[in-house]
């Protein structure tokens, strides 16, 4: 057993980081389409106690996610049952591939202050990775 800065490793355990994002993001993945209304993804957020997920079109293609962020600064909450979450949802998609390690998702979960990343093969939604996925690894495997 070797040991480094009062940290014993071996060589049968692994370094959180050397994980790929595919062996710990949650599936299935809770969506919503662009047509789904706010009223709705506010239940779903509650009913499933996750506070965003993917917006994708009827063929599993990502379009956008939706945070309770997004609706909070962006949502017209007073007409959530007609306001479609595509009002809302934000566009600009930052996503990762199944073999992306865990190092760097943390880094960009960091530096981007992301809470969740949608994972994506072939241009579909296959999985997110959240911060409590990596802690869960990280709680483990240290």
């Amino acid at each position: 057993m070797n040991s480094r800065e009062g940290f014993s490793t071996s060589a049968t355990t692994r370094h959180w980081g050397d994980f790929a994002v595919a062996e710990v993001m949650t599936t299935p993945v809770v969506t919503v389409t662009p047509q789904t209304s706010v009223r709705d993804v506010i239940r779903l957020l509650l009913n499933e106690s996750i506070s965003g997920m993917p917006v994708v079109e009827a063929d599993g293609s990502i379009v956008g996610i939706v945070t309770e962020k997004d609706l909070l600064v962006g949502g017209n909450i007073l007409a959530a049952d007609v306001t479609p979450v595509s009002f809302v949802m934000n566009r600009k998609v930052t996503t990762v591939d199944p073999g992306t390690t865990l190092d760097e998702v943390a880094e960009v979960m960091v530096h981007l202050g992301y809470k969740r990343l949608p994972v994506v093969s072939d241009g579909m939604v296959t999985g997110v990775i959240s911060r409590c996925d990596v802690l869960r690894v990280v709680d483990q495997h240290s």
